[in-house]
């Protein structure tokens, strides 16, 4: 399950794309992961654009299951929401990768399902990577609060 951009699932990293890289996706999305108002399961499908080395884009349509007029009830409409990754600080050998991000940020309040504002750390360990994930706001339920996560996924980096 993903957004679209640079991250693992729905989890962002410090990590960047290189520049000038251009990615699209498209995913399933149950409806576990989705906010509170889907009831249901969708799906999304996005583009994503490195412009530079500290700056990524990504654009993304979800699938928005509604009744017509008519009655027949479908995947009728879409919502639109976009994302931006900036990278202040590139990962050295003593100081992590940070990203700082904003998702959904354009969208007007009511239909802003995936909004959200967050601050990513990322430092390679020899075999392994470690990040810090700090949120600012909680997607679900527009309500301030900082959550921290701190994520130890192991895998061979090349």
């Amino acid at each position: 399950y993903a957004l679209g951009a640079t991250g693992q699932m729905m989890i962002p990293t410090a990590e960047m794309q290189e520049t000038g890289t251009f990615m699209g996706s498209a995913n399933f999305l149950p409806e576990e992961v989705t906010p509170n108002k889907f009831n249901y399961p969708t799906m999304n499908y996005s583009v994503d654009m490195s412009l530079f080395s500290f700056v990524e884009l990504t654009y993304r349509m979800t699938l928005l299951k509604m009744r017509t007029y008519n009655g027949r009830v479908g995947y009728h409409n879409q919502d639109r929401s976009n994302t931006i990754r900036i990278r202040p600080l590139k990962e050295s050998r003593y100081f992590p990768a940070v990203v700082i991000g904003a998702d959904d940020l354009f969208t007007e309040k009511a239909t802003q399902y995936w909004g959200d504002y967050y601050g990513v750390l990322t430092k390679t360990f020899g075999f392994c990577k470690a990040g810090i994930f700090i949120r600012a706001i909680n997607r679900l339920s527009r309500k301030a609060l900082l959550v921290v996560f701190v994520i130890l996924p192991l895998f061979a980096v090349s």
